[in-house]
């Protein structure tokens, strides 16, 4: 049933799920050891290995599917712009990460939230550094200000400016939740951050 439905064997399913706890637990246990360092080293291993499922799931639709699902799913250009939207996602998670380090004062956790922030950033490319500073200061600061991101990240990006400030205001409401420790909304609200990115990486995939 798992290997129709999915395209994946039994064994191959129970070997990524497998895989996925052990990955899981790592950073877990590297939370409670407050071993910031490897914490965000373990999750980005788990963020990336999440992927490998959806992957193996949409081969195997645009298989079963192709009058439905018209291309090539492992085209160059599909391989680009997915884990382009991966690592922009990813990038969104771990600047409310860092803001969440800064507003709480975790100083030893904001020192590895910014490494792994700027390992990121290299990923990603440049386009990243001004918006990563302007999202950290407005953790100890206001809010982030729309009229010269807005300008920045479009021309640099591609995206509109409609989809730009969009961004800008799914971050400043998660980072709003931080400063008044809205514990109930904030994970829906990083999540509308996270998700606001991939209009931007699909701009710049074109």
């Amino acid at each position: 049933m798992i290997e129709t439905t999915t395209g994946i064997s039994a064994t191959g399913m129970r070997d990524l799920a497998y895989r996925q706890v052990l990955l899981d637990k790592a950073f877990i246990d590297d939370a409670a050891a407050q071993n910031y360092s490897n914490f965000y080293a373990d999750v980005d291993k788990a963020y990336t290995h999440t992927s490998q499922l959806g992957d193996a799931l949409a081969r195997h639709a645009v298989a079963q599917f192709p009058d439905r699902l018209q291309g090539d799913a492992s085209a160059g250009s599909v391989e680009s712009r997915v884990s382009f939207n991966l690592l922009t996602q990813e990038h969104s998670y771990l600047t409310t990460m860092a803001t969440g380090a800064t507003i709480a004062k975790r100083g030893a956790e904001k020192t590895a939230a910014a490494g792994a922030l700027a390992a990121s950033a290299r990923q990603l490319g440049r386009t990243w550094s001004g918006w990563d500073a302007a999202v950290v200061s407005s953790a100890t600061g206001g809010e982030l200000q729309s009229e010269n991101l807005v300008d920045v990240m479009s021309l640099a990006t591609g995206a509109s400016r409609t989809e730009v400030q969009h961004l800008i205001d799914a971050t400043n409401k998660a980072i709003g939740d931080q400063k008044a420790k809205n514990a109930k909304s904030l994970a829906e609200d990083d999540r509308a951050a996270a998700t606001a990115m991939q209009p931007i990486a699909d701009s710049i995939q074109g």
